[in-house]
């Protein structure tokens, strides 16, 4: 059963598929993540989906972590990985 709070985090895992990141990237990700977690999906439109995190609008947002949350079939923007957690 899901607890509200927590989602697992694997060190290693984190460690290695952000290596290439930057700090702001990483710092953002994890946001992102935390937030999709707690809301059941991400905004599918990018100016939202940046907002959700302080930016702006979508200039702002590295297309790296956009990379990192698809659009799924529900047409919320969601990590794959997360999900299988």
């Amino acid at each position: 059963m899901k607890d509200a709070d927590d989602f697992p985090l694997h060190a290693l895992s984190w460690l290695s598929s952000t290596r290439s990141m930057t700090r702001e990237e990483r710092g953002d990700y994890i946001d992102l993540l935390a937030l999709q977690w707690d809301n059941d999906g991400l905004p599918a439109d990018l100016d939202a989906f940046s907002r959700s995190i302080g930016y702006k609008n979508a200039k702002k947002l590295s297309a790296v972590l956009i990379s990192k949350f698809p659009i799924s079939s529900d047409g919320k923007r969601r990590n794959p990985r997360l999900e299988i957690e």
